[in-house]
C-alpha cells in the first residue's frame, strides 16, 4: 500500500470514528470526492465496497464494546444502527454467531488465558 493510500484509508477511518451514523454519502462528503470515485478508490485499495467497509468497522467496533461490558442494545446504537434486533442480525450474518454468542466465547478464552497466566 503506498502511503497516499494509507493516509487515504486513514482518513475514512477518522470519519467513520467521529459519526456513529456514517453513510457512504456522508464519507463521500467529508473526504471531498463523488461516491463513485470513493467506491473506486476503496474497491482498488482494500476490495470492498464503501458500505462493506462501514458494516465491517461497525463490527469490529461492536466487539470491542461488547467485550468492554456493554449489552446489545448499547452496543446496536454505539455503532450507529438504529434498532438491536438488526444489529444482531448484521452481527450473525458477519461473525456466524450472535453478539451474546460472542461474549460468552470471548470471556471463556479470556478466563482460560487468565488461569493458564497463573501456573
Amino acid at each position: 500500500m503506498t502511503e497516499r493510500e494509507n493516509i487515504f484509508l486513514n482518513n475514512i477511518y477518522k470519519i467513520l470514528e467521529t459519526n456513529e451514523d456514517t453513510s457512504v454519502n456522508i464519507l463521500a462528503r467529508n473526504m471531498d470526492i463523488s461516491k463513485s470515485t470513493l467506491n473506486r478508490k476503496l474497491k482498488f485499495i482494500t476490495g470492498l465496497s464503501p458500505n462493506q467497509l462501514i458494516r465491517e468497522y461497525r463490527m469490529k467496533k461492536a466487539t470491542a464494546l461488547l467485550l468492554e461490558g456493554y449489552n446489545v442494545t448499547q452496543t446496536a446504537y454505539k455503532t450507529g444502527f438504529n434498532s438491536g434486533s438488526y444489529f444482531i442480525q448484521c452481527f450473525k450474518r458477519f461473525y456466524k454467531m450472535t453478539p451474546k454468542e460472542y461474549i460468552k466465547k470471548n470471556v471463556f478464552l479470556q478466563n482460560r488465558t487468565d488461569v493458564s497466566n497463573l501456573s
